[in-house]
C-alpha cells in the first residue's frame, strides 16, 4: 500500500534529512575530541548516539 505525500511534506522531509546529515557530520567530528575529556560512561553514551545516527 502506497501513501501519497504532498509536495510540502516532501520538502519538509528533505529538510529534516538535510539537518540530520549536518548534525551527524558535526557529532562525528566532535567524538574523537570528546573522548579525551570525558568519563567512560559518557563515552559509551556518545558511541551509542553515533551508532544511532549512522543506522
Amino acid at each position: 500500500m502506497k501513501t501519497k505525500i504532498s509536495a510540502v511534506d516532501k520538502i519538509r522531509l528533505q529538510n529534516a534529512l538535510d539537518i540530520n546529515a549536518e548534525m551527524e557530520v558535526l557529532l562525528i567530528r566532535l567524538l574523537p575530541e570528546l573522548k579525551k575529556f570525558i568519563k567512560d560512561d559518557s563515552y559509551f553514551s556518545l558511541r551509542t548516539l553515533k551508532r544511532l545516527l549512522t543506522c
